[in-house]
């Protein structure tokens, strides 16, 4: 394998055991929100119910609030009592409750696929087209603060698919954080009326696009993670920069250029998870084989 990669492993019984662990992991969490002892793995009984599809969790500093996001319009508590939520709601975890966290002005036809908390705020990526009841501000990504949900950082860009004129055709799939910045990943073509394809940055203190860093993805990103100077995406496409790349590229993240040494990704599969530790990146899809003429 070649060496300015990370380790992989590339074996068919990898690939697909990857795939049914990614599988596995998105039964759990996409068909309502379960908590379970890591002990015993026996899941608690009285955790609150969402009724719908739960895409995404971020959890608070504190270990007290879990954020859920997905395409759902009620969650109840232990008690059965039902809390109208649509496709945001946090709950919190001493008393197993709902709490009051509930942003008026969400766009409940909208999907939610990543959550992540930054300081006061959660950050918030998927297919909704916009946040505001009045002004109909379209993103695909907002930050709603974590104690008031009806306090929204509107220094964050406008995040769009300009080609497109329903939700369902874009989303934000990815976020991922760093020191500096904001990377967001899925199918877009615009923010803040720049052109971009499907992967950028945001300042992480200001929410401003990075203009230089926009490379081109002839498709939609589904994950992102960092090591060092390094971006790795995953998804379904085909040619990032023009460059072929199989649904994987490793990207400089100071220039925004295509790794030339690296795979060129995994025989006409979508990656949909990417995870790195120790030097070794972990992948997650629907694949076979490596892809590397």
């Amino acid at each position: 394998m070649k060496t300015s990669c990370p380790k992989f492993r590339s074996s068919n019984v990898f690939a697909w055991t990857a795939m049914l662990l990614v599988l596995v992991l998105a039964y759990l969490i996409t068909h309502n929100t379960v908590s379970a002892s890591v002990t015993s793995s026996t899941p608690i009984a009285d955790f609150p119910q969402v009724y719908g599809t739960v895409h995404a969790t971020a959890l608070s500093e504190d270990g007290n609030t879990l954020y859920i996001g997905g395409d759902f319009e009620s969650v109840g508590d232990p008690k059965g009592t039902m809390q109208e939520r649509h496709n945001l709601a946090a709950l919190d975890l001493k008393t197993m409750s709902v709490t009051d966290w509930n942003p008026q002005g969400w766009q409940q036809y909208g999907t939610v696929y990543d959550l992540e908390i930054d300081g006061d705020f959660v950050l918030v990526g998927g297919s909704f087209y916009d946040y505001y009841d009045e002004g109909e501000i379209p993103s695909q990504f907002i930050k709603i603060h974590r104690e008031d949900a009806d306090l929204v950082d509107t220094s964050c860009p406008s995040v769009i698919n300009g080609n497109d004129e329903g939700y369902d055709d874009y989303a934000i799939y990815d976020l991922e954080l760093t020191n500096d910045y904001i990377y967001l990943g899925g199918n877009f073509d615009e923010i803040a009326g720049v052109e971009v394809a499907g992967l950028a940055r945001l300042d992480r203190d200001t929410c401003a696009l990075d203009t230089v860093w926009l490379p081109k993805v002839d498709g939609s990103v589904h994950a992102i993670e960092t090591m060092g100077d390094s971006v790795f995406i995953g998804g379904d496409f085909r040619t990032v920069n023009e460059l072929e790349r199989d649904g994987f590229a490793k990207i400089s993240a100071s220039t925004g250029a295509v790794n030339n040494t690296c795979i060129k990704g995994f025989n006409y599969g979508i990656v949909h998870s990417l995870i790195a530790h120790n030097n070794h990146l972990y992948v997650g899809g629907s694949f076979s084989e490596v892809y590397d003429p």
